[in-house]
């Protein structure tokens, strides 16, 4: 003999198991929030050459290093005369290590609304994701030992201690706590008063 029950759940009880979900528009303030942490420690990063990642980046060797000073100069020479002249500067030459031209840090240090090699964003399927980093092949080519074969050491534009990605864990766990849960619980509590009124008509 087979005993069949069958149920019917509440709509309102059915919602209650994604209240708590993160949604796309959530994921975006989150996403600002931790794309603002992690440019401000990728412009430390440069600043300090690594250092502030955990590893300083290895040196430059002294013949580079030394091209690198004798065009700097000669491009603030050349910019200074075009300036006097009215005419727009050639943009400077950076003398810290992955600076060169200055692209690879601007992507990494600007917003993507200012730079469009600039890499922040989050979604919500299958679960929530974020995403930050740059499009610029530089910090691939430099950080995966790309130019290794041409004598050039590892150097990751991209490194981080695990302190600091502790850093944008708890950004995201202070919008849970802080926003998303007290939410949710106000949403329950609605929810269940709905649905003691509900079973109260259906008495």
């Amino acid at each position: 003999m087979v005993t069949r029950v069958t149920t019917r759940v509440n709509p309102e009880i059915k919602r209650l198991h994604n209240i708590a979900d993160l949604h796309q528009h959530e994921v975006n303030k989150i996403t600002k929030q931790v794309d603002y942490r992690f440019r401000k420690h990728e412009a430390e990063l440069f600043r300090s050459e690594g250092s502030a990642g955990g590893a300083k980046w290895a040196a430059l060797s002294p013949e580079y290093a030394a091209w690198k000073k004798g065009a700097g100069s000669f491009m603030r020479s050349i910019n200074k005369g075009r300036k006097a002249a009215g005419k727009k500067s050639q943009g400077a030459l950076g003398s810290k290590i992955l600076t060169l031209r200055g692209g690879l840090k601007k992507s990494l240090t600007q917003t993507k609304q200012a730079n469009k090699q600039h890499v922040a964003y989050g979604g919500v399927q299958p679960r929530p994701f974020f995403t930050f980093g740059t499009r610029n092949r530089l910090a691939a080519y430099h950080g995966r030992g790309r130019f290794h074969s041409k004598g050039l050491p590892v150097r990751d534009a991209l490194q981080h201690r695990t302190d600091d990605v502790q850093k944008y864990f708890d950004i995201i766990k202070e919008y849970w706590l802080e926003v998303k849960w007290p939410n949710a619980i106000k949403r329950m509590q609605r929810a269940s008063s709905r649905i003691r009124v509900a079973q109260r008509k259906a008495a």
